[in-house]
């Protein structure tokens, strides 16, 4: 699970969430279209469409 503290807009010239993910994820994991599952807090708990660094869901972790 992606830890929160890596959503949001990316600093300029870097994206700490890919950076993560890359790191942590499978590389089998890492393909067009694949989801990451991240931690969400509140009521932020929807699924994201288009939001992985791959172009897939971005889950949320409350939901599973």
């Amino acid at each position: 699970v992606v830890p929160r503290k890596h959503r949001g807009i990316p600093p300029r010239g870097r994206d700490p969430l890919r950076e993560w993910v890359e790191a942590n994820y499978p590389a089998h994991w890492q393909q067009p279209g694949h989801p990451i599952i991240t931690e969400r807090g509140g009521v932020a708990t929807r699924h994201v469409p288009d939001a992985s660094p791959w172009g897939g869901y971005d889950l949320s972790d409350h939901c599973l």
